[in-house]
């Protein structure tokens, strides 16, 4: 369709209101001598509503036989073209509307242009000499100047090495004069690095909060999700930090995760992006380089590990190995910091181990947890079926041979209770509701024993033990990738201890300890030696064999409109879909089905969940869930 010219004292914009449920832009007019630039946020009446709406498009045409209204003003600074750009980029790449994402890349007050401060050049003179043989910031400058990459960072190395050798690189490399993002998991994380880097003499904007100084430039800025669409004077480096965890991921629709927004942004810069993580996920190693330290200095940087085999134990002695009540009662003789228990009790999984041997049941052809499912009323199956990949086997011990099963499961607030008896001592239960979560921010640090779930991880900062009662429940866990998010949480629970044998009091060294009835399993292994390659091979072979990410892509699509979806993908010859359910032979309400859509690349994934325009809110697409 050809357009018209508007008038010479006028030129048309498209524009996205800030509305719930709209995803397509309109045409409107702005005089000439008011200054607008691409990704501000006007005020315009649409449909006899005063809303918000965001510029995605300056100076177009106007479509025939279309009267335009003109806006009723501007309201905000907020975006630009390449974030613009990196929005529709998102939407394309998560089928979802753009708005969340401008939502997220949009200040929280109004920013004008008279309140920017004045534009001022990066303070780049650090009040301290780099150590140019620290093997951190070696691997970050060859990273930096290779175009970047992966950094598999052990957990307690320092991480302010990598944020500080990027800095250094962009002040006097080809990149001089640009700026820094730095991406972290938790809000907590991007105080404490902002904090040490102004004692360094570092000018640092955090965001949201300064929004007004990250939009002149000048400054290193932090933040957490979000800021991968915040604004940046003028990028020049990315680093993620921690690129593993799950608060990069976004899990309300449209979900999305940051790190793979960042690696698009610095593409779309010219930028240089470098992922950290202590174990890289397959999902980002399987298209970036991968950068290792030399092997004595990552396993001295690992925890040190302790393993309680639990396959001998009397299952009288239920969750708690003998053992354990001597080593947690040592570790508080000898060290003032608390002992943290770790129990996740999430979802529905039930464990089964055999009541000969100890032998944990579990799946042949994908390593997942078997278990017996409840039918009609009150029968249950007479088989075992793989959570992850749903095979059957019989009812028996595949080590042993012998028919006779146990549950092991137990919550986190009956095992406070029951440690509590077992050491004589009181103690403090930590969980993600908001009830418990205050009580222990206000007794910790009373508190010698912390018992509760992997929140005890993001809300203390260091531990004599970290002891996991049942990591059998991660190793287990009903998703592809359980080794992965396993070992990850290893290396968090790492922090909270040091390094291997760098805190040791007597016979006493602070430490991780592990109850399972699997200590040769690959994730295990991998930490005790501090290797996280070791599950690498493994995991790849199992992917493929079962054709999951990285050698496939998947997406899950859900609600009330997702039949009618699936059945106009269903003509994609691309594409393979089918109805994934997560609890077989269980009855489903209306809108409560899964489908599982899976395609050989990203790409091809994408292009199809495109056709997802006209459907509704009664459409959910998870794009790379985690879920399964």
């Amino acid at each position: 369709m050809s357009g018209a010219k508007a008038p010479d004292l006028l030129h048309a914009v498209n524009v996205l209101p800030d509305l719930t449920g709209i995803d397509r832009t309109f045409t409107y007019l702005i005089p000439n001598e008011v200054a607008v630039t691409t990704g501000m946020i006007v005020r315009i009446n649409l449909a006899n509503r005063r809303v918000r709406a965001w510029i995605v498009d300056d100076h177009v045409d106007i479509p025939e036989g279309v009267t335009c209204k003109p806006i009723e003003g501007v309201v905000s600074l907020a975006l630009d073209v390449d974030r613009i750009a990196l929005a529709k980029f998102a939407g394309w790449r998560y089928a979802g509307r753009i708005r969340p994402f401008l939502l997220a890349g949009s200040p929280e007050r109004i920013v004008r242009e008279r309140d920017l401060p004045d534009p001022r050049s990066l303070v780049g003179t650090l009040s301290e000499e780099l150590d140019q043989t620290d093997p951190v910031g070696i691997a970050t400058r060859d990273l930096m100047a290779s175009g970047g990459g992966v950094l598999q960072l052990p957990p307690t190395a320092q991480r302010l090495s990598v944020v500080r050798s990027a800095l250094e690189m962009l002040e006097r490399g080809d990149q001089q004069g640009k700026d820094l993002l730095v991406l972290v998991p938790e809000r907590r994380d991007v105080e404490t690095l902002a904090r040490r880097l102004r004692r360094l003499g570092v000018r640092c904007a955090t965001l949201p909060e300064d929004f007004g100084s990250a939009f002149v430039g000048g400054v290193v800025v932090i933040g957490t999700r979000n800021a991968v669409f915040g604004p940046v004077g003028s990028l020049g480096a990315i680093v993620v930090l921690d690129a593993q965890s799950e608060s990069y991921v976004d899990q309300r629709a449209p979900t999305w995760n940051a790190t793979v927004i960042a690696q698009e942004r610095a593409r779309l810069a010219g930028a240089i992006c470098i992922l950290t993580s202590p174990a890289p996920p397959l999902a980002i190693t399987a298209e970036s380089r991968v950068r290792q330290l030399e092997r004595p200095y990552e396993r001295a940087h690992w925890p040190a590990l302790e393993v309680l085999d639990r396959r001998s134990d009397d299952p009288r002695s239920g969750l708690y190995s003998p053992m354990l009540g001597e080593i947690v009662h040592l570790a508080l003789e000898r060290d003032d910091r608390p002992v943290a228990c770790i129990l996740n009790r999430t979802g529905r999984l039930r464990l089964l181990a055999c009541r000969s041997c100890g032998e944990v049941a579990r799946c042949e052809h994908c390593d997942g947890a078997m278990r017996q499912l409840e039918g009609a009323g009150s029968e249950v199956s007479p088989v075992l079926t793989c959570s992850r990949c749903a095979k059957t086997r019989p009812l028996i011990c595949t080590f042993c041979h012998s028919g006779q099963l146990k549950v092991l499961r137990v919550g986190a607030t009956r095992a406070a209770e029951e440690l509590s008896a077992l050491l004589g001592l009181p103690t403090k239960l930590v969980t993600g509701d908001r009830e418990s979560t205050d009580r222990a921010q206000q007794d910790e640090i009373d508190a010698r024993v912390i018992v509760g779930t992997e929140a005890i991880l993001h809300r203390q900062s260091s531990a004599s033990l970290v002891v996991f009662l049942d990591f059998d429940q991660h190793l287990f866990a009903p998703r592809f990738g359980a080794a992965e998010e396993s070992l990850s949480i290893l290396a968090l629970a790492g922090r909270l201890v040091g390094p291997r044998g760098s805190h040791s009091v007597g016979a006493f060294a602070r430490r991780l300890v592990v109850q399972t009835r699997l200590p040769e399993h690959e994730v295990v292994v991998a930490a005790r030696e501090g290797d996280p390659s070791k599950i690498n091979a493994t995991e790849l072979v199992r992917r493929r064999e079962l054709n999951l990410p990285p050698s496939s892509a998947i997406a899950l699509i859900s609600g009330e409109e997702a039949a009618a979806f699936i059945e106009l993908l269903a003509g994609d010859p691309s594409i393979e879909v089918g109805l994934f359910d997560d609890v077989p032979n269980t009855p489903k309400r209306q809108g409560s089905i899964r489908y599982l859509v899976r395609a050989m690349s990203t790409r091809l994934l994408c292009e199809a969940l495109s056709a997802r325009e006209g459907f509704g809110a009664g459409l959910r697409i998870e794009v790379d869930p985690s879920s399964i």
